[in-house]
């Protein structure tokens, strides 16, 4: 799986190498596609119509084999995206949890211990911390301020948002 995961990192790093210009200066923000509607929040974020879906960029895999990540799962539903990453060798710092299913909750939870024990190195009792309280279970609860908060308590780390169908 980690030699899967590196060769998508090889490729998306090719595919930027490719696309950004030859100067030696540092490449112009770019901005992410979609468009966005709506007034903006208290911290100025507002609502997208369009993901981004291009390919992440060419620090994100070495970085997180490395330093490991923030794993964000929205419609968390059995914590696919958790046994996704972890079986990819990637470690998770601190995993975050929303589904307002009671019964896909409680699963989760028991989920969550068993890959625990499977993956102690990857998956630390302190990536649990908060997992199913930080951020209400409820997505369409979720605001700018929740995920700043959260933001806050790991601020140099990488965020993963792996988010199923509700």
């Amino acid at each position: 799986q980690q030699q899967r995961l590196r060769a998508e990192a090889a490729r998306c790093v090719n595919q930027a190498s490719y696309s950004s210009s030859s100067s030696s200066t540092a490449p112009a923000v770019q901005h992410l596609p979609g468009s966005y509607v709506g007034p903006a929040d208290s911290s100025g974020v507002r609502a997208t119509k369009q993901l981004n879906t291009a390919c992440v960029s060419s620090r994100f895999f070495p970085a997180a084999l490395t330093d490991g990540i923030t794993l964000y799962e929205p419609f968390g539903g059995m914590c696919a995206g958790l046994e996704m990453v972890l079986l990819a060798g990637i470690k998770v710092k601190q995993y975050l949890y929303s589904d307002s299913d009671s019964t896909a909750q409680r699963v989760a939870k028991h989920r969550v211990r068993l890959l625990q024990t499977q993956y102690p190195a990857l998956l630390e009792p302190e990536a649990l911390a908060g997992a199913f309280s930080i951020i209400p279970a409820d997505v369409r609860q979720v605001s700018s301020q929740h995920l700043q908060q959260a933001v806050q308590q790991s601020p140099a780390q990488q965020w993963l948002v792996v988010g199923g169908w509700p």
